[in-house]
């Protein structure tokens, strides 16, 4: 997606060297409502995650998604102890299931793992 305006690009712009918060952003001299309408206009369109500074405990989350996986109610998402979630693809799904015999599959698996995904 094309972000067209100043506000959109000086957030991506300052998203680009890693997480931060908006205040941090802000401080490129954004007006605040637009550096807010534009961060919820790049989260809507999945090109940013809010995130959480802290961890959460999301096994018993998980868990309950992960039964609903095959039913006609299903959330194909897996949540994050960082405040976000992974959407659930065939590849995660695949690993999620025990099959990561190749390299690509060892790296989604530490992933996983490191965030405390069974």
């Amino acid at each position: 997606m094309v972000y067209d305006n100043e506000a959109a690009q000086t957030t991506v712009a300052g998203l680009a060297a890693g997480a931060k918060t908006l205040a941090e952003i802000a401080a490129n001299d954004i007006a605040q409502q637009d550096l807010i309408a534009n961060a919820l206009a790049l989260a809507a369109g999945g090109d940013i995650r809010p995130v959480e500074k802290t961890r959460a405990p999301v096994a018993a989350l998980n868990r309950a998604l992960r039964r609903r996986l095959g039913g006609s109610e299903k959330i194909p998402v897996l949540a994050l102890p960082c405040g976000t979630a992974l959407d659930i693809d065939a590849e995660v799904l695949r690993l999620m299931r025990g099959d990561f015999d190749s390299e690509r599959g060892a790296a989604w698996r530490k992933f996983l793992t490191m965030h405390g995904v069974e």
